[in-house]
């Protein structure tokens, strides 16, 4: 599963062709595999929220490798959330 980046009017982002190449790439290494794609919109936010309320310090909140690995977290969990609930 690879988050799919897009803006909020659901256009692509600036990252959005370097994650399509990304998948295309995987797709052709692990042709027996599937590759899912989830949105990945809010994950920051939600991210950020939620290490706030954690009661995580201001300045250890703003790295921005902490929120991305948060987010991944976030991302992850909806798209196992998704599976489980559609029975993918």
């Amino acid at each position: 599963m690879v988050g799919y980046p897009k803006n909020l009017d659901n256009t692509p982002t600036d990252s959005t062709p370097h994650v399509v190449g990304f998948v295309k790439r995987l797709k052709e290494k692990f042709v027996d595999k599937t590759v899912d794609i989830m949105d990945e919109r809010f994950s920051s936010k939600i991210a950020s929220m939620a290490l706030m309320q954690s009661g995580m310090g201001k300045m250890k909140r703003r790295e921005k490798g902490l929120i991305d690995e948060m987010s991944a977290v976030i991302i992850l969990n909806d798209y196992l959330t998704y599976k489980k609930n559609f029975g993918l």
